[in-house]
């Protein structure tokens, strides 16, 4: 029971036990403790032994109090610097930080400035009482020191409120930086941001200002760059047009005409390709204008899954043609959406293009068209013939194919123009990829639908 081993792990219970206590309850029992062993020890008995008694003689006195410091001693050396965490003021200022933690920068600056505030307020308060006192007293004459030390807490107090303030400043400025950044970064220069020349900031906000000006001149040149490259590509498509016209004329002409095998070959090829090169030029005019914003939408109230069926019966020679499976998955009930039929139409007809070009051989290729939480999705998967070694964002760059060796026909455009001119009416486009499979969606959102009372009570109107 009293071997070492035994000393040690009761050390252990009692440190784990005493942990649980926080320091300034256990210091104030402690001090009790010795008070009251301090007190019985110089009691006077009077009467009943006749003499002033010790409490028990020197053990009564001399034990507890040697106990009481030993555990006083086993806890500070066992807990070491540890100690402090087991305070009620480390609790308080866990309780704080975790407070604090929860709110946005400026308020936790702000809670710090008002305790730094109230705190000086405080050592002001307390120390002009005491100097009061001193003086009323005049405690000051017979201890000299006495004023001084008096004075040095309202001194403090001072001190605290000028950085009290100084950190009020500091705040306010660093919020004025933190707006400044927010606007920048939506692309909000804005007017530059002007700080007091005594400001610890200043520099930094010069720094920032002239940050927002080098991003206002970047996107202003490539603003410039981008219209300049429109402008390039839409001249240059517009001139390609007319002698374009003629070779398709020219070429039209001659497989009229009756040639020999070899040439009238030679003529359809040049027809063919004339009418490829043509719709190219067609693809990159219509896409420089809807990137430079100056397409022409004509959005009306349309049936999604009737327009999405008109498209399929006119490409039914091609996809028959092909040795593709279309399996469509088309709601029954119309969906109304607002959006230009004829840019629409040319959406659906570059996808469905897309598939007869890029699909696994033999393959089904679905058309869906579903409504989901107040949207028409239109959905068209393939199964593709190569292997999707690019992302959805690469997929969607102009002239970039999924055919890399570019031994199929198109430009590269197709899916580039679905984007623009499924945003331009208003919807959005997506590509997925899973492993080989790949999906475009194009979703719209849906319009009531108008009864025939109403389309008559219109058109009345």
């Amino acid at each position: 029971l009293f071997t070492f081993k035994a000393g040690k792990q009761a050390k252990a219970d009692y440190l784990r036990m005493i942990s649980k206590v926080w320091l300034e309850l256990r210091l104030l029992i402690t001090a009790g403790m010795l008070y009251i062993c301090t007190t019985l020890h110089l009691w006077d008995f009077g009467d009943i032994l006749n003499h002033r008694l010790t409490f028990s003689g020197n053990w009564g006195f001399y034990f507890p109090m040697g106990i009481l410091l030993y555990l006083l001693y086993i806890d500070f050396k066992g807990h070491g610097i540890s100690i402090l965490k087991q305070t009620f003021i480390y609790h308080l200022y866990r309780l704080f930080r975790r407070y604090q933690a929860s709110l946005p920068w400026l308020r936790k600056a702000l809670n710090m400035y008002h305790i730094s505030l109230l705190s000086s307020l405080l050592l002001l308060v307390t120390g002009g009482v005491t100097a009061f006192i001193v003086l009323q007293s005049g405690l000051f004459y017979s201890i000299p020191l006495t004023l001084p030390l008096s004075l040095l807490s309202p001194l403090a107090g001072i001190a605290l409120l000028a950085a009290s303030l100084r950190l009020k400043k500091f705040v306010n400025d660093t919020a004025a930086i933190n707006d400044k950044l927010t606007a920048i970064s939506s692309g909000n220069a804005g007017v530059p941001l002007t700080l007091a020349a005594n400001s610890l900031l200043t520099q930094a906000a010069d720094n920032l200002n002239a940050v927002g000006n080098g991003i206002v001149a970047a996107v202003e040149q490539n603003n410039r760059s981008n219209k300049m490259r429109v402008e390039l590509i839409t001249n240059v498509s517009h001139d390609l047009k007319t002698p374009l016209t003629s070779i398709i004329n020219y070429a039209d002409l001659l497989c009229e005409e009756d040639l020999p095998e070899q040439a009238a070959a030679y003529a359809q090829s040049l027809r063919d390709k004339s009418y490829r090169l043509k719709s190219m030029v067609q693809d990159v005019f219509d896409l420089s204008k809807a990137t430079s914003g100056n397409l022409n939408v004509e959005k009306t109230r349309l049936d999604l899954a009737k327009l999405i069926r008109q498209t399929l019966a006119d490409m039914d020679e091609r996809i028959t043609e092909s040795n593709l499976i279309f399996k469509l998955n088309i709601v029954s009930e119309p969906l109304f959406i607002e959006a230009d039929g004829e840019k629409l139409y040319r959406v659906f007809q570059n996808l469905i293009i897309n598939a007869l070009q890029y699909s696994l051989e033999h393959s089904r290729v679905h058309v869906v068209l579903e409504e989901q939480n107040g949207r028409a999705y239109a959905r068209l998967k393939n199964i593709s013939r190569q292997e999707l070694n690019f992302t959805a964002d690469e997929i969607m760059e102009r002239f970039v194919r999924a055919d890399s060796s570019r031994t199929t026909e198109g430009s590269g455009l197709g899916l580039s123009i679905v984007q623009s001119f499924t945003e331009a009416c208003g919807g959005i486009f997506t590509i997925e990829m899973d492993a080989d499979l790949f999906t475009a969606c194009v979703s719209f959102p849906l319009i009531p639908i108008i009864t025939e009372s109403e389309e008559t009570h219109e058109e009345t109107t």
